[in-house]
Parts: structure tokens; sequence; C-alpha cells
């Protein structure tokens, strides 16, 4: 059942490498990794802790906001893609601005002010592409039913939740594999370090390059998911009938 399943359901093999891929990508950016960002390249590991708490409430709301209005006007397959091209465009300003800006100087300037409105803005984007794959597992086992006639929602979430888990699961290893890259064999990075142009440029590729790389696999997974919102319709007057026949033959 979960090869068959696996082999022909198009719809769960495009959402596992869309929400694998973005939780592999958001996995990596671990603590160390914000530990590097703030302590050693910005030189303030107090800071981080202000940045949060700045951010997190207006985070929160924004992705309540962006998920209820997008995804129920456009139907949850647009919004991934909304959500995810909005990630995208977040990441490498945010990227460009850890590169090419001066993270060691941070105060309430300009350069924080763009990092805490761009963080804002990318966590609305992301909250779509992270949140809406457990609707779409829901569609995805209805699209089952349509398809095969066998109602598995067990076995579908079991799939989705293991190949999810299993790849994420490689997240801190490419993290200290960026890290020993970048010369930092024996210890992570911290407050005191130098700060070399190749530990920055793989501190911020942990911190946004692979979640972008999972953002663009969203994009690319999307174009070959089948469910889009008239599609859903079409299977839900479908399963409809089913029960319907269900019953009749009960």
């Amino acid at each position: 059942d979960y090869w068959d399943t696996l082999k022909n359901n198009r719809a769960i093999q495009m959402l596992v490498l869309s929400a694998s891929t973005d939780k592999l990508g958001s996995t990596a950016k671990t603590s160390a990794v914000s530990v590097a960002m703030f302590a050693c390249i910005a030189g303030s590991i107090k800071l981080q802790g202000s940045v949060t708490a700045v951010t997190t409430i207006p985070s929160v709301i924004l992705t309540f906001l962006v998920i209820s209005i997008v995804a129920t006007r456009f139907g949850q397959k647009k919004a991934m893609v909304i959500g995810s091209i909005g990630g995208i465009i977040c990441n490498v300003i945010l990227s460009a601005l850890w590169i090419v800006g001066d993270p060691g100087a941070l105060n309430w300037g300009p350069f924080l002010i763009t990092y805490v409105v761009f963080s804002i803005l990318y966590a609305g984007c992301q909250g779509i592409s992270g949140n809406i794959v457990i609707p779409m597992t829901a569609d995805c086992a209805d699209y089952e039913v349509y398809r095969s006639g066998k109602y598995v929602p067990g076995l579908m979430g079991t799939l989705f939740s293991f190949v999810d888990k299993m790849i994420s699961s490689f997240a801190p290893m490419i993290a200290g594999l960026v890290f020993a890259a970048c010369g930092f064999t024996d210890h992570n990075p911290s407050v005191g370090d130098i700060v070399t142009p190749q530990l920055r440029v793989g501190v911020v590729f942990l911190a946004y390059g692979l979640i972008t790389i999972g953002l663009i696999c969203n994009l690319i997974a999307m174009k070959f998911y089948p469910l889009s919102k008239e599609k859903m319709a079409e299977i839900q007057d479908e399963i409809v009938k089913i029960k319907a026949k269900a019953m009749a033959e009960a």
C-alpha cells in the first residue's frame, strides 16, 4: 500500500519534495548559526534576544493573516507558490544585507531596521509554506480516495512524516560541514573569533541560502502538484458520490 501510494499519488510526491526541502533549509539554521550571526559577525549576542522579542509577535500575527487571507482566496496550491516567491525575495534581500552591509555596527539604524522589517515579512511568507502542508496532506488523502478508492489518511500522514523527518535530520550535519569548510573544525564560531569572508558567506548560506533552495523546490514541486482549488472541488464532489454508493451497497 505504501509503495502504491508513493508511486502513483503525484500529489503526495510533490508535497513531500516541497515540505522536506523546506524543513531541511529551516532546520539548518541551528542555534549555532544564530550565535555565529550575532555573537561572531555582529559582535553582540544580547542583541539576538532583543531582535527576537521585537519580531516574534508581529511575525505570528502576519503569518495568521496571510494564511487566512491568501489560502482562503486563492487555494492552498497558489498560497504555497505566493509564500515561496515572497520568501525567496526576502531571503535574497537579507542575504545581501549580511554580506554587503555592516552587521558589526548593529544598532537601531538602517541595517537593523531593514533586518527586522524583512525578517517579519519573511516569517509571514514562510508561515504559508511551512504551515499549509498539514491541510495539503489531508487533500492528498482525499486525492487517494479519488484515485484508488482507498481512504488511508493514517498511511498518508505517516508516509509524509517519515520522509520529512528523514531528510530534515541531515540539517545539523550540513551545518557542521559548512562550519568546517569555513575553518572551524574544532568548535563553532563564537565571540572573539575572526570574521573571515568564508565565515560570513557560510553563515548566510545556512541562514538564508539553504531555505531559499527549498523555496525554489517548492515552486518546482507546485508546478507538478495536481490539486488546484478547482481540482479539489471536483474531488470533493466525486467523494460524495463514492460515499453515497458505499452507503447504498451497505
